[in-house]
């Protein structure tokens, strides 16, 4: 899917029963999840190929050390590594026979993980992060963008239903000065690399950005600190696919930078490898939904 940071590429069968044989192997770790949710760790008992009257599958066996009952008979998402690499893949979640055991009946499809360049920091829910642009248009267009000044006056009824589509943040993070037919917008940043953003807009919102559309300066909030950025570019414009259906569409905006040293040092401290594992499970449950 475009605009994601990492690449997932297909492994064949007979690769996919050797890696997973030797998860089980070594008692490694299944993380196993439902799409938006924290992950579930489980260690590996045992694998089997079988072929029965359904087709060929691979069966996972676990030790029912944390059996979650929001898991049993559902489909879920997975993940392990072996031998340094990360593969992810779906599957049907199970309890066994054996009560000490639960099991995982794995899709036909396992996906090796592979980044795509610098590493980004999956910033929502757990930092607060916002980008604020200043847009410069007059007439109906301007009209349709609410601003950051409008938000001051507004009720908390009309800010919510700005909140539900922009995630727009708090008014004192902006310090761009707004001239003569400009507003400064702002957005909720959903992850944030050395030379980039993404973020949700709108119908009305997304027409600010276009491809030859430059911003010479941008402001960047990372959890109460300031960061000023040059030569925003959008890089990317996709529909975005956790929107509910029947309601307006959302699009999913990625915007590039040039490099900011602080930021760096900043995004560098903030990803330890927790939050890198998170980033690539949120492009997982995105190049699945694909």
């Amino acid at each position: 899917m475009e605009g994601l940071g990492t690449n997932f590429i297909k492994i064949d069968t007979n690769d996919m029963v050797t890696k997973i044989a030797r998860l089980s192997s070594d008692k490694g770790d299944v993380s196993v999840w439902n799409k938006g949710q924290d992950s579930v760790d489980y260690r590996a008992n045992e694998s089997k190929l079988i072929d029965d009257e359904t087709g060929k599958y691979v069966l996972i066996k676990l030790f029912a050390e944390k059996e979650d009952a929001n898991f049993i008979g559902k489909d879920i998402l997975l993940s392990f590594t072996v031998m340094n690499v990360d593969y992810f893949g779906e599957g049907k979640f199970a309890v066994d026979e054996n009560p000490e055991f639960i099991t995982i009946k794995l899709a036909s499809k396992i996906y090796r993980s592979e980044k795509r360049g610098s590493e980004r920091l999956l910033t929502f829910p757990h930092h607060q992060v916002y980008s604020y642009f200043k847009i410069t248009e007059t007439g109906d267009e301007l009209d349709n963008v609410i601003s950051l000044a409008d938000l001051k006056t507004k009720s908390k009824k009309e800010k919510k239903g700005f909140d539900k589509m922009s995630e727009t943040g708090t008014i004192q993070a902006a310090e761009l000065e707004a001239g003569e037919n400009e507003e400064v917008v702002g957005f909720r940043v959903l992850d944030l690399a050395n030379n980039g953003i993404s973020f949700l807009a709108n119908e009305s919102q997304k027409k600010f950005f276009v491809s030859e559309r430059i911003f010479d300066t941008l402001l960047l909030m990372f959890d109460g600190d300031s960061y000023t950025l040059k030569n925003g570019l959008l890089i990317y414009n996709v529909d975005y696919v956790g929107g509910k259906t029947g309601e307006a569409p959302i699009y999913k905006l990625g915007i590039k930078f040039d490099s900011h040293a602080e930021l760096s040092d900043r995004l560098k401290a903030a990803l330890d490898k927790t939050s890198v594992l998170q980033t690539i499970r949120h492009d997982f449950e995105e190049f699945v939904d694909e």
